[in-house]
């Protein structure tokens, strides 16, 4: 695995804590530093192979963005996560340029994080890419998630999406479980706590918190208002979660979310009058 591998996995360490990060910087490192020997081979196959790992590079660097941007922004520390990807994988300056660029596609796509984890499960497919693999790419979701210390619900939902499209369901369930956050605990747990805020706040707090859940400001404009309502409330409703293989824990806690997300619109409609 080699050097560059042992300090990948150190970084990861770092950013999510405990024998998980050694596990996901040793799987990544393996993966990404035994495909550099390629790419010095000149016939087709190998330039088809080649323009196959760059695709499946540019689809994982767009999810990453999409996963980075899902709570609203992209920190500083997601930021600087994702460019020591870019470092530890070798990239020279224009795969790197090339790289940054998928990254903002990703950021700033309209498309579902599930499209995008589909096309990439697609390159995967095209990689022969094995259950190790799955299992790194859903791990490093994990670790991007984890580096800024904070897990919102809706990066809750996507790490299950990974999980689920990318065939490794239990790597999530273990981030969760090494994180002293079982999902089943956490979902319940944490509806329950807004609800029960929910009823020592005044009027004022209650809009504020109404504003915070549709992840817009309070002087927003009612049109941003109405855009970041349907925009959350498709990524919990329940025709979208049922079906998926998702356990009954998580389906429950998307029902619970669509509802605080319903009504919270509706509060802040009555409030402005929204038509």
């Amino acid at each position: 695995m080699g050097l560059k591998a042992a300090i990948w996995g150190s970084i990861i360490g770092a950013a999510v804590g405990g024998p998980l990060g050694a596990i996901i910087g040793g799987s990544l490192g393996a993966m990404c530093f035994n495909s550099q020997s390629s790419n010095t081979r000149t016939d087709s196959s190998d330039q088809l192979h080649q323009q196959q790992q760059q695709k499946f590079y540019e689809r994982f660097f767009q999810c990453l963005g999409k996963l980075a941007k899902s709570d609203g922004r992209v920190s500083e520390v997601e930021a600087a996560f994702v460019k020591e990807i870019m470092k530890m994988l070798n990239f020279d300056p224009e795969l790197k340029r090339q790289m940054g660029k998928a990254f903002n596609t990703g950021r700033d796509s309209q498309e579902s994080f599930e499209t995008l984890l589909k096309r990439l499960n697609e390159s995967v497919l095209l990689l022969n890419g094995d259950r190790e693999l799955r299992k790194m790419l859903v791990e490093t979701f994990c670790a991007l998630v984890a580096c800024d210390r904070t897990i919102s619900p809706a990066e809750q939902v996507l790490l299950h999406q990974a999980g689920v499209i990318l065939q490794s369901p239990e790597t999530v369930y273990n981030f969760f479980t090494r994180q002293n956050q079982s999902s089943e605990h956490t979902y319940s747990n944490d509806s329950n706590r807004r609800r029960t805020d929910s009823t020592a706040v005044n009027a004022g707090s209650e809009l504020d918190r109404c504003y915070a859940i549709l992840g817009v400001s309070s002087d927003a404009s009612d049109q941003e208002i109405k855009k970041a309502y349907r925009k959350k409330a498709a990524e919990f409703h329940p025709d979208k979660v049922q079906g998926t293989g998702l356990s009954e824990a998580f389906i429950k806690f998307a029902k619970e979310q669509f509802l605080e997300i319903s009504q919270a619109y509706e509060t802040i409609s009555k409030h402005r009058n929204i038509k």
